[in-house]
This record gives structure tokens, C-alpha cells and sequence, in this order.
């Protein structure tokens, strides 16, 4: 409960000054150009933007990632619908909040929207920190919780314990009878710059030994893309010279995809397996941004692969487009131009992949929190947060590298790379987990199974077995070698070894 605290009250009270920082540069801008007064507010605006999103993401790392789990107990559909009902929260806002600072800013000006945001963050943080309060004491649990950690604390920090008036006698009674209870006193070690370090290493080291290392580090790779509607995205779309009015649409548009992707979720994991859903999802992400892949080479695509060596004289960047005609806003459907063709291809691509995405997300999110032991949450769940800010790190690094829309095409086929990478990283996951990713049995099932031994290859040895209902295997193994690769023969076939799980 304290660290929870701590960083709703540092996230809330960094934004409130980032927000009057904002104000300031508002009102005092033309008077500071060119001063050093200008540069130092628009740093400390950044720097507590920064604070404000490293607080946001560990306060969501204690909420969704560890509290969730104790919350729901045991019971893993439980958690699969609260999930669910996270995500749908975070995709709710993500179409309302725009909308609603949209409207302050319409009504009032800049500055009035500035003061309305510090007001709303530093109001709200009593409300947050009550409803914070009022969980902790409503779910004995989550004191329990504390309870263990605290005990796992003074195991740890045995040789710092220090110990005061042990069984020291009371008044002039007998000192047999009447004892004074043992005062103890933990005293937590200072850890030196160089114990952090190793600390923080062993954090990283479980992270990569982990048995979900290659679910959570596909979850990883799919931050490294443009394919979605980021500032990136969006800027593109305005080169080409799509309205802003559209762009917003489409926005909600795949968040409300997205959505309904969450939705699903639960209804999916109940049906398919865990392992099986986080196949479809990411299976179903990859296959729509092929789509995206495909409008880079479309007819009145701006992508120009010999752009680097040979660019054209042109100052544009991935920024709006004011000059763009009306023809490109998609409102001109007769006669639609090759340019309006590839953008309606790279748009829709996206538009879908939001389903399989929030699928794949909540996906390898339960896989993280089922699987990682509770000691080791924190750890596991800090390191995973730093893999998914270094791919995205490394895209920004990428747009710096290539940002004209005529090179945004490599932008796309470098994200689409990534998000097969992560594919097949969930992959490698489910098949150690399932001990297949394909029924090869299913799809010839008229084929004799002297036939399909010898299809699936001449090896001596050939695992079969039984499925459960969560996809883990019950292996036995079956002796083939006595079956020629050619034999037809079913008589030498044990017929009561299940050949199809």
C-alpha cells in the first residue's frame, strides 16, 4: 500500500506541474524566445514528463501485474476477466480523454485546458488515494501479502537484526514468571552502488532463464513498430494529406477494435487454452499487417527505396501536409487517387490488427502473471517494462533515421519483422508448453496410420499421447522402427495407441 501511494502521488503531482510548466511556456513564450529561461522550463517540462511516465508505469506495474493477482485468487478465469476489464478501462479512456481535453480546449483556450489538467490530477489523487485505501483494507490478502514479504524480509536480513532487552525481568516479580517481550528491530541494509547494480543484473538474468522468457519477450517485440496510431502514425497519414478530422476518426475506430479484442478475450482463453489464444492473436496481428507491407508498394505509395542515395529535392517530413488538396481527404470517392488507394490499405491493415494485438497482449500478460513466481513479480515485470520502452527506443531511434515519408516504407517492413519476431518467440513458448503448434493428424485424417508414421518422418522414436482440456500433453512414447517408410501394413500397428491427440 505505501509504494502504491507513493507513486500515484508522484505521478498525479508531476503532471499538475508539468501541466503549469505548460502554462507558462503558453503565456510567456514570445517573451522568452531566444533566452535561456526558454530552454530551462521547456527541460523541467520534460523532465517531470518523464517522471510522470516512469511513476504511471510502476503504479501499473503494482495494480495490474501483482494486486490483480491476489485480488482474483486462484481462480484463473477471474483474472482473465478483470484482464480484460483493465484493458477495456485503458481503451475506454484512450477514446474519451482526447475527445473530452478536445472539448476544454474548444471551450477555453491552451492555458485554460493546462490549469483544468493540473487542477483534475491534483483533485483526483484523494479520490484515487481513498479507493487505493478502501481495497487494501477490504481484501485480507493483499495484508497477507505484506505479511509474507515482510517475514521474507527478516530472513533475508538476518545478520542486521538487532535485538534489545531480551528477557529482561519485570518490576520484582520472578524473572521466570514475568518476562519482557523481545524488542526487535530491523534495520535494512544500505546497499552499496555497486549491490544495485548486481541487483538490478539479477533481475535481467531471471528475466532471460525464465520458462516465459519467450512469451513475454514477443510481447517485447511488437512495441518496435509505426503500425499503430501514434504520433508517428499519425503524422504520416497527415503527409499524405489526410484530414485531421478523419485521422481522429480512425483513431477510435481501432480503439474501438481493440476494444472489442479485450472483450473477447475471456470468451477466447475459456475455449481455446491460454497457450492457443495467444497463437491467434498474434497469428491474426501478423496476418493483417501484411496488408501494411503490401501499401508500401502499391501504386502512389511515396515509398522510394533509393531514397537515401538518391533523394529528391524536398524539405518534407512525417509531419501534416497543410498544402495537401481535398482530393486525398477519402470524402472524394469517385476517381480516388493512387495515394488515397494506399493509405485506405495501410489504414485498414492497422484497424485489424488491433484485435489480434490487445488478444496477444492480455494473452502473455496472464501468461506473466500465472507463471512468475510471486517473489519474483516485481523483478520480472520491472525488466519486462524495460524491454518494451527499448523497443520503442529503438523505434523513435528508426524514425530519427528515416523521417521522410519516403523512407516510412522501411519503417513498415522493419515493424512488420518485429511483430513475426514476436510471433515466433510466442511460438517457441506455446510449442515447449503444448509439445505441438499443429495438429499434422487432423489434417489427413483418412490416411492410415502406418501411412502418417511414415509421413512424419523415419525417426526410432515418435511421441503420441493425450491432450487435456489446457493443452498440456501426457507423453508416452512409441517404439517405430520395425515399420518399413513404406509399408502399408497395418497388422504390425498397435491399434490401441492413440496416434491423434
Amino acid at each position: 500500500l505505501p509504494a502504491a501511494q507513493v507513486v500515484l502521488t508522484v505521478n498525479n503531482l508531476t503532471i499538475a506541474l508539468c501541466a503549469v510548466g505548460v502554462c507558462f511556456l503558453f503565456l510567456y513564450h514570445v517573451q522568452w524566445e531566444g533566452t535561456w529561461i526558454l530552454v530551462l522550463m521547456e527541460t523541467v517540462v520534460i523532465v517531470l514528463a518523464a517522471i510522470a511516465a516512469l511513476a504511471s508505469e510502476t503504479s501499473k506495474i503494482i495494480l495490474e501485474k501483482d494486486w490483480i493477482i491476489v485480488i482474483a485468487g486462484n481462480d484463473n478465469d477471474r483474472l482473465a476477466n478483470m484482464n480484460a476489464v483493465f484493458r477495456t478501462i485503458d481503451l475506454a479512456t484512450f477514446i474519451l480523454a482526447p475527445t473530452l481535453v478536445g472539448a476544454v480546449m474548444s471551450f477555453w483556450n491552451s492555458v485554460g485546458a493546462a490549469i483544468f489538467l493540473a487542477s483534475w490530477n491534483l483533485v483526483s489523487v484523494i479520490f484515487e488515494y481513498g479507493l487505493l485505501y478502501i481495497i487494501f483494507k477490504s481484501l485480507p490478502d493483499l495484508a497477507h501479502k505484506k505479511a509474507l514479504d515482510t517475514d521474507a524480509l527478516q530472513s533475508s536480513l538476518a545478520p542486521d537484526v538487532m535485538t534489545d532487552n531480551v528477557n529482561q525481568p519485570l518490576s520484582n516479580g520472578p524473572a521466570e514468571d514475568e518476562l519482557q517481550p523481545t524488542v526487535v528491530k530491523i534495520v535494512p541494509p544500505k546497499l552499496s552502488f555497486k549491490q544495485k547494480i548486481l541487483h538490478s543484473a539479477a533481475g535481467w538474468k531471471l528475466y532471460f532463464s525464465h520458462a516465459v522468457f519467450p512469451a513475454a519477450f514477443g510481447l517485447a517485440a511488437i512495441y518496435m513498430t509505426v503500425l499503430g496510431f501514434d504520433n508517428i502514425t499519425q503524422g504520416y497519414m497527415f503527409s499524405q494529406g489526410v484530414a485531421e478530422w478523419l485521422v481522429g476518426l480512425l483513431t477510435g475506430i481501432g480503439a474501438l477494435t481493440g476494444l472489442l479484442g479485450a472483450l473477447a478475450y475471456p470468451f477466447m482463453r475459456r475455449h481455446l487454452s491460454i497457450e492457443r489464444t495467444g497463437l491467434f492473436g498474434f497469428g491474426l496481428e501478423t496476418f493483417s499487417l501484411c496488408f501494411c507491407v503490401a501499401s508500401v508498394f502499391t501504386t502512389g505509395s511515396p515509398f522510394q527505396w533509393d531514397y537515401l542515395w538518391n533523394p529528391e529535392p524536398s524539405n518534407s517530413t512525417i509531419e501534416p501536409n497543410v498544402n495537401a488538396t481535398t482530393d486525398s481527404d477519402l470524402v472524394n470517392l469517385p476517381g480516388i487517387s493512387d495515394v488515397t488507394i494506399s493509405i485506405i490499405l495501410f489504414v485498414t491493415s492497422i484497424i485489424a490488427a488491433r484485435f489480434g494485438l490487445w488478444v496477444a497482449d492480455l494473452t502473455v500478460t496472464q501468461i506473466i502473471q500465472e507463471g512468475v513466481e510471486e517473489e519474483h513479480r516485481g523483478s520480472f515485470n520491472g525488466v519486462q517494462s524495460s524491454m518494451n520502452m527499448l523497443m520503442d527506443l529503438i523505434k523513435n531511434a528508426l524514425v530519427t533515421i528515416f523521417p521522410k515519408p519516403q523512407t516510412f516504407g522501411y519503417l513498415i517492413i522493419a515493424s512488420f519483422s518485429f511483430v513475426c519476431l514476436g510471433w515466433l518467440s510466442y511460438a517457441i513458448y506455446s510449442r515447449r508448453r503444448r509439445g505441438h503448434l499443429f495438429h499434422f493428424e487432423k489434417v489427413v485424417p483418412c490416411l492410415h496410420k502406418s501411412e502418417l508414421l511414415r509421413l512424419r518422418g523415419h525417426s526410432q522414436w515418435m511421441k503420441v499421447g493425450e491432450y487435456g482440456t489446457m493443452g498440456s500433453p501426457s507423453w508416452t512414447r512409441v517404439h517405430v522402427s520395425s515399420f518399413s517408410s513404406s509399408s502399408s501394413d497395418s497388422s504390425s500397428l498397435n491399434e490401441s495407441t492413440p496416434l491423434v491427440p
